[in-house]
């Protein structure tokens, strides 16, 4: 008599940290507008701002396309909402995010990315 096992496993890993609940990005593209670079970090109770948020747009090769710097919010919640032109169609983007989360006079630098293609 033969046993055959098979199982699989998925794991899916969201970044976790103790001083925001979420980040929540969003990368689109169109003719006219060209790339929208969406994103909300929404910080835990107790936050009181987040500060020194870095928005980068990069090609499929690395190269920086776009940049916003020093965006900033008092209370829970940053939300952006930019776009981008020279953005080709049938490349890769990547959106990247990073801030600093000031909550209960303790602070954290929280980042997270999504790609694209156009």
């Amino acid at each position: 008599m033969s046993l055959i096992c098979c199982f699989a496993v998925s794991v899916y890993a969201q970044p976790r940290y103790s001083d925001n609940h979420r980040i929540t990005l969003s990368l689109t593209f169109s003719s006219s507008k060209g790339a929208t670079c969406y994103g909300k970090i929404t910080g835990a109770a107790g936050t009181t701002s987040i500060t020194n948020c870095t928005v980068t747009l990069t090609d499929g090769d690395g190269n920086q396309v776009k940049s916003w710097n020093n965006l900033s919010a008092t209370g829970t919640t940053l939300i952006f909402s930019k776009t981008a032109s020279g953005v080709t169609q049938g490349e890769t983007y990547t959106l990247s995010v990073t801030a600093t989360v000031y909550r209960n006079g303790s602070s954290e630098t929280v980042s997270d990315s999504v790609t694209a293609t156009y």
